[in-house]
């Protein structure tokens, strides 16, 4: 039986992270609903039994980030496709939110999906100050999958599948990406995403000093194929290694840097 306006958290989760989502879903709301997506490797880590009706299980045997997301699109589509989809992952506190202020924003606005805030204890999760109120092919590359916010009822009556593409995220074959790709994908199918002040959850804040390794260029050269294609991604790929290699942020020998990332655009 389809469900209307609900706010439905996905949550992507795998083995052993199962139990942390379980012990922050918050207590519960008539007008709340926690999808969970368990990503088993191990039938140990599997919850055969859970003793909360606003909360739907899925057992997943098959691994990778977006394809976890695809699931819990799916059913979602299914089963709430005229409420609000939240995307999420496991180390999430959760903001108390009213559900009717949110489809004000929707509504106000005019938009298919909404960027949310992330609070970070402090401060805010990255400076959304400078995000533009409208979002476009280029400033979609900086949103976290746990800023979006989904209109369920914008999609009801597409034909365009709207799902995560499964070459990229964790566990993929490109470790990264996925988000920017996914919304990309949204725009170029003419919907409208815009920013909202809303803030729905609480997480730690991303460090600016990550050390990549060669690895990361390899991940990162699918995305530049996907968007720029072989001839312009690897000239712009060359120049990403160089830009990290010289300010010595990048943690590999210029030469296998080069290298993981001319497999990677062979490979694609």
């Amino acid at each position: 039986m389809m469900e209307y306006n609900k706010l439905v958290y996905l949550i992507s989760t795998k083995d052993e992270g199962i139990d942390l989502v379980l012990k922050s879903i918050p207590k519960e709301n008539s007008n709340k609903i926690f999808v969970i997506c368990h990503q088993v490797s191990n039938t140990s880590f599997i919850k055969s039994e859970i003793d909360r009706s606003d909360i739907i299980y899925i057992e997943s045997r098959v691994l990778g980030l977006s394809k976890s997301r695809n699931i819990l699109l799916e059913y979602f589509f299914n089963n709430y496709k005229k409420s609000i989809f939240v995307l999420t992952d496991d180390d999430v506190i959760y903001q108390d939110v009213d559900v009717s202020d949110i489809y004000d924003e929707f509504v106000t606005k005019k938009a298919d999906i909404l960027i949310s805030r992330v609070w970070s204890f402090e401060q805010w999760f990255k400076d959304y100050e400078s995000r533009p109120l409208v979002h476009d092919l280029k400033s979609v590359r900086s949103v976290s999958s746990i800023e979006i916010i989904g209109n369920g009822a914008s999609f009801t009556n597409s034909d365009k599948t709207i799902l995560f593409n499964e070459r990229f995220g964790l566990g993929a074959k490109y470790k990264l990406g996925e988000e920017p790709i996914f919304l990309t994908k949204i725009i170029e199918n003419g919907y409208r995403i815009l920013s909202t002040d809303l803030s729905l959850f609480v997480h730690p804040k991303e460090s600016s000093g990550t050390i990549i390794v060669k690895e990361f260029y390899y991940a990162k050269s699918g995305y530049y194929v996907y968007f720029y294609g072989k001839v312009i991604g690897s000239l712009l790929l060359c120049r990403l290694i160089l830009k990290h290699h010289f300010s010595g942020k990048s943690k590999c020998s210029l030469l296998d840097a080069l290298k993981c990332a001319y497999k990677g655009v062979l490979d694609y």
